[in-house]
């Protein structure tokens, strides 16, 4: 059994991504290698983001019907990635009279899958998964397996290497290292529990608990509904999360559920790249607006301003910008906005007036307003909190 393990490797695949620039890597090329060690139909990465479901973002040119037929059908009822990505495991099926199968694999002729954990195939703290399906050849065996096991092992030290190469030149405020930065309740404010480490501490898992319970306590029509919050931490900061109530979505499971997602860095997000999603075209061509932001944001642009680089009309592109990424243009301006800040008020080389003004905001009371309403704090205890904290006090 030993050699038959170690002669089915990702060789190709793996001699591929050793000769290639992370951020040249194109996975279509790179599935294509995988091939040649082993079987497989088709082929997908899929992802959570911060509106709360299923995404796939790789490979280019991937099959139309596949990509239409998992976004509206298949990742609503896909248990088998969030089983995936809660632990840690690989999960293999064959097509059945599951939901799974009805609503994708059998439409689209897919007899068997592997589904292996990706512990974060786009966004630090956002894991996702490896889908492979096979339509004629039999089920996945133990060796090709661990060969598939060891391949989503190189996707994401691909995914990490991206990172870290566009993030060198980048100061970043606190950005949790592996830490999973999503936690789903139940109605009774127990947590779907995730094999990964988490940056929750147990205050704030207990104020989400809390709020899950009173969220899903209201009545609503809507299958998903989503919104911006804060979260107390232990340390007294309040953090940015997307609360999204699950009221019909049997990916999770019976029953209805609350997820809490932690906003990323601005930065993170500007270092997106359309390369990053190919896979939906929609998605993809939002990205440039992300970067418009980042990179102008102290120069107040205008929702037109900002259509404008992605040639949509400004109703459209708020509509897409917020559907698709989980929050508006308008908070992603002010993160961007306050994270500046931050950085600033850590420095500690300028005062209050002249941060506001390097910033885009009207003025010093506007600045400290809109600090207050994204932090809990203003400006000033921030900073004593944050340098308290980096003392370790």
């Amino acid at each position: 059994m030993t050699s038959l393990i170690t002669r089915c490797r990702p060789v190709q695949a793996i001699q591929y991504l050793e000769s290639t620039k992370p951020d040249q890597v194109s996975y279509r090329q790179l599935f294509d290698h995988l091939r040649r060690s082993v079987s497989f139909t088709e082929a997908f990465v899929v992802a959570t983001l911060l509106r709360g479901t299923l995404q796939i973002i790789q490979p280019q040119r991937l099959n139309e019907a596949v990509q239409r037929t998992y976004d509206r059908a298949g990742q609503r009822v896909d248990v088998y990635t969030w089983q995936a990505m809660r632990t840690r495991e690989t999960v293999v099926r064959s097509a059945e009279s599951d939901d799974f199968s009805t609503a994708f694999m059998t439409p689209l002729a897919f007899r068997h899958v592997a589904i292996l954990p990706l512990q974060a195939p786009l966004l630090v703290g956002y894991p996702g998964a490896l889908h492979i399906y096979r339509s004629e050849e039999g089920p996945f065996t133990e060796e090709e397996l661990e060969c598939l096991a060891e391949f989503a092992g190189r996707l994401d030290e691909l995914a990490a290497g991206t990172r870290v190469e566009r993030m060198a030149t980048v100061e970043l405020t606190e950005i949790p290292e592996n830490g999973l930065r999503l936690a789903l309740f139940n109605a009774d404010g127990v947590p779907l529990e995730f094999s990964q480490p988490s940056q929750f501490d147990q205050e704030s898992r207990a104020r989400m608990a809390h709020l899950a319970i009173n969220r899903l306590a209201q009545a609503t029509t809507d299958d998903i509904v989503g919104d911006r919050i804060l979260v107390t931490d232990a340390d007294g900061d309040s953090l940015t999360y997307r609360a999204v109530t699950y009221n019909n979505y049997p990916a999770l499971g019976g029953g209805r559920f609350v997820g809490f997602f932690a906003q990323p860095e601005p930065t993170e997000l500007a270092s997106l790249r359309t390369a990053d999603v190919v896979a939906d075209p929609e998605l993809s061509r939002l990205i440039p607006a992300l970067r418009f932001m980042y990179n102008e944001f102290r120069k107040s642009p205008t929702l037109v301003d900002t259509a404008k680089t992605v040639h949509l009309s400004p109703f459209h592109f708020h509509r897409r910008f917020s559907d698709l990424l989980g929050l508006t243009p308008k908070h992603y301006m002010l993160d961007c906005q306050i994270a500046d800040a931050k950085k600033e008020l850590l420095a500690g080389s300028k005062d209050l007036a002249t941060i506001a003004a390097d910033g885009g905001f009207a003025h010093q009371s506007h600045f400290t307003s809109r600090f207050k309403q994204a932090t809990g704090q203003t400006p000033t205890r921030w900073r004593r909190m944050a340098l308290d904290r980096r003392r370790g006090r």
